[in-house]
């Protein structure tokens, strides 16, 4: 089922696996090396009536299938999600961690305390605390609409067999510039 926060939670320890969503409507401020990991076999709604929620390490893994994860979006700077510690969402070829917010046009906020590079995500709707670290995607992952600064697009992006794209593209332009003359 889904998890709901109504009074003070604050674990600072162990791991909380969830199969389905997490809804706050009151406080929760983990801490420590506690981990959240969200091991929905398809989708999971992260929201509810709280204007802060807190994690510490945050985990979403793809393997197995494609999930779609959604937040609560902001209106006027609340919700914010902040992430504390490591965030880890990997998915796999075939199978994204599609993250929106819950509405799909509005973007829910988040706050980064620690750089993520996340693999095989679809991010849309995305938005990003003042004073966030980035979450920096690779080759694998595709930025959708309506994100923040925060989420970016690395600057090295490999192919499937793991090329260096840039190198690729610098072989093409040799290559075409001999053709040329």
């Amino acid at each position: 089922g889904v998890m709901t926060v109504s009074g003070t939670f604050s674990p600072n320890a162990g791991t909380m696996t969830l199969n389905n969503g997490l809804v706050n409507n009151g406080t929760m401020t983990a801490s420590g090396t506690n981990t959240f990991v969200f091991a929905t076999a398809n989708a999971a709604a992260i929201g509810g009536s709280a204007a802060a929620t807190q994690f510490q390490n945050f985990s979403v893994s793809g393997i197995g299938a494609a999930k779609t994860l959604t937040f609560k979006h902001q209106t006027t700077n609340a919700p914010i999600f902040t992430f504390n510690g490591t965030v880890t969402l990997t998915g796999a070829s075939l199978q994204l961690i599609t993250i929106n917010s819950d509405d799909g046009i509005n973007q829910w906020l988040a706050h980064f305390n620690v750089a993520g590079n996340p693999m095989y995500v679809s991010v849309s709707n995305s938005g990003c605390d003042t004073g966030t670290l980035d979450m920096t995607v690779d080759g694998t992952s595709t930025l959708g609409a309506n994100n923040g600064s925060c989420w970016k697009v690395g600057a090295t992006t490999t192919l499937g067999n793991g090329t260096d794209v840039i190198e690729v593209l610098e072989a093409y332009k040799k290559a075409w510039a001999k053709k040329i003359k």
